[in-house]
């Protein structure tokens, strides 16, 4: 079997990734832990949906009749473009555990 690492990680690096992970947490206050319960009852966006999504906020910008209700669509393109940011975050922190694992 090949020895690929030979590494250590010192008490002062092991405090500076502590640290920097409590940074990422401290950056995004309103993440939350759900139960098995609540994940499922959910519905939730992917890449999937995403194109319907999009769709969706621009068609009802465009055409008054189909405006669900004051401020929806602007709340919509808010959490949709927080989305996009997490799943950009999500696919670095999802590299980074691979890394971590293997």
């Amino acid at each position: 079997m090949n020895h690929r690492i030979d590494a250590e990680i010192s008490p002062a690096s092991l405090e500076k990734i502590v640290q920097a992970i409590l940074v990422i947490k401290t950056e995004m206050p309103f993440l939350i832990k759900l139960d098995e319960k609540e994940q499922k009852s959910l519905v939730r966006m992917d890449d999937g949906r995403l194109p319907f999504v999009e769709k969706s906020f621009d068609l009802g910008g465009r055409h008054p009749v189909i405006e669900p209700g004051p401020g929806i669509i602007e709340a919509g393109k808010k959490d949709l473009a927080l989305f996009t940011n997490l799943t950009s975050v999500k696919t670095d922190l999802e590299q980074l555990f691979e890394m971590v694992t293997d």
